[in-house]
């Protein structure tokens, strides 16, 4: 993001000295895009940073005449997310974007995933981090199609939201007044049911989790007002639906303090990391530890997409910035922070509850002895199933009573896995963010929870 920024909010105040501060007395929510490469997720994400107020207008016609200069009039808008150099001359958003914007209601931040499916290890780490999911589809004739089949990445992203635990679903259909398309009921209907069939054979609860929003990100439309103007939709605009949604997801401010870190830079002499606070708090002055490697340091600054936060104090569900100064040379991304009487410590060997997904293509069956890169949180780390201990029946749910030399497509087993290096991890049932994991190689091969971990110590 840009730092010629807007911050006229109802979420900021100033302090004695005049300096801005992030008020936490409105709820926070992290938003997650998602969708198939060309969607128009970078492009909805800009588009809602301006309707809100956060850019201004000479870095927009900065981004004009940048996109122009690559061809790429039309993508002027994306421009505010796709930062890089790279980013900006392929149209491609390759790391994940991170803005942020308020309403009345609540504060926002915008995870803007990678699309294009080399970069779906970007996209679980922002999942991991996310309460709501915006999967943006492009009504567009061909897109559409493309998102959807089994090469597509619409079909993945879906999976992996929901087996990373993101709570709530919007489907916005995208590029509804393309000539293609020409707001058209009979085409958006013809994607709802589609759609709607994918979500639902991969566990998305269609009346309480998952609306449908028909858009048009490059014009603007039914993003921030109801200015559609068609007579088949008389639902809320996009903002209007996020602001009303409300979380099943409870966070725990008094559990032992929980942050997986997904980035991390130096700033005035200090270690910055990001991420979101699962459970407990931080306060200004606070000693932590980042485990895995027991770095302790003291949290010198909280900052909110870079304005400090009042108070200096954050409970779980913020994504915030710690400035951490101490022993912070040997932090990264996937360790964690810990208070340091309630250190998480690492492990290396777990007993873990695991469904193949249609990975046929890739991986005929899984025996003891597989290895492939696990995603958990914002680590990755290879790992191997060193014991298989039972496969599920397809009809009950519970394990059969023969030990399985090995299971394949659409199995549910449970196994003893060994990580190539000790990561920190929990239980599933004891911190559920911290107990999801991922199983994938070039493609997304099964979703997991830990049920019994193995700490080193």
């Amino acid at each position: 993001m840009s730092e010629e920024t807007i911050h006229d909010s109802p979420a900021i105040c100033t302090d004695e000295d005049g300096n801005k501060e992030l008020l936490t007395t409105t709820p926070p929510l992290n938003v997650i895009f998602l969708g198939h490469v060309d969607a128009g997720k970078s492009t909805l994400s800009g588009r809602i940073l301006l309707d809100t107020g956060m850019i201004d207008d000479r870095v927009i016609e900065k981004f004009k005449m940048e996109a122009k200069e690559n061809n790429r009039e039309s993508w002027y808008i994306a421009y505010i997310m796709d930062c890089s150099e790279d980013e900006k001359a392929k149209g491609k958003t390759i790391e994940v974007g991170r803005a942020h914007f308020e309403t009345q209601k609540k504060r926002y931040t915008i995870l803007d995933a990678p699309g294009h499916k080399a970069y779906v290890p970007n996209m679980i780490s922002a999942t991991t981090q996310a309460d709501v999911g915006i999967l943006v589809i492009s009504a567009r004739k061909g897109e559409f199609e493309a998102g959807l089949e089994k090469g597509g990445q619409t079909m993945e992203h879906t999976v992996l939201s929901k087996t990373l635990g993101v709570d709530q679903l919007i489907v916005v259909v995208n590029k509804i007044d393309d000539p293609s398309v020409a707001k058209d009921k009979v085409r958006y209907d013809e994607i709802v049911t589609k759609v709607s069939a994918t979500l639902k054979g991969v566990g998305w609860n269609l009346k309480t989790q998952v609306q449908f929003i028909p858009i048009d990100a490059l014009t603007g439309q039914n993003i921030s007002s109801r200015n559609l103007n068609v007579p088949w939709y008389s639902g809320p605009s996009l903002i209007e639906a996020l602001d009303d949604i409300k979380l099943t997801a409870v966070h725990d401010v008094n559990a032992p303090l929980r942050l997986p870190i997904i980035d991390r830079y130096r700033d005035k002499g200090c270690t910055v990391v990001l991420g979101k606070v699962l459970s407990g708090q931080i306060k200004i002055g606070q000693k932590v530890v980042v485990m895995p490697n027991k770095c302790v340091c003291e949290v010198i600054a909280l900052k909110s997409h870079e304005i400090n936060i009042h108070g200096g104090v954050v409970s779980a569900g913020e994504n915030v910035e710690l400035y951490l100064k101490g022993d912070d040379d040997n932090i990264a991304s996937g360790h964690t922070v810990c208070d340091p009487e309630h250190l998480l410590e690492p492990v290396q060997e777990f007993i873990g509850s695991f469904h193949i997904l249609d990975s046929s293509e890739h991986v005929d069956i899984i025996s003891s002895g597989f290895s492939t890169n696990m995603h958990i949180h914002t680590a990755m780390e290879t790992i191997t199933l060193t014991k298989l201990i039972s496969k599920m029946d397809k009809k009950t749910g519970k394990p059969l009573a023969q030990v399985p030399k090995f299971v394949q497509n659409k199995d549910t087993a449970e196994g003893v896995f060994r990580l190539e290096k000790p990561i920190c991890i929990e239980k599933f049932e004891s911190l559920n963010a911290m107990g999801r994991f991922v199983l994938r190689s070039d493609r997304t091969i099964a979703v997991g929870r830990v049920k019994k971990v193995k700490p080193l110590k």
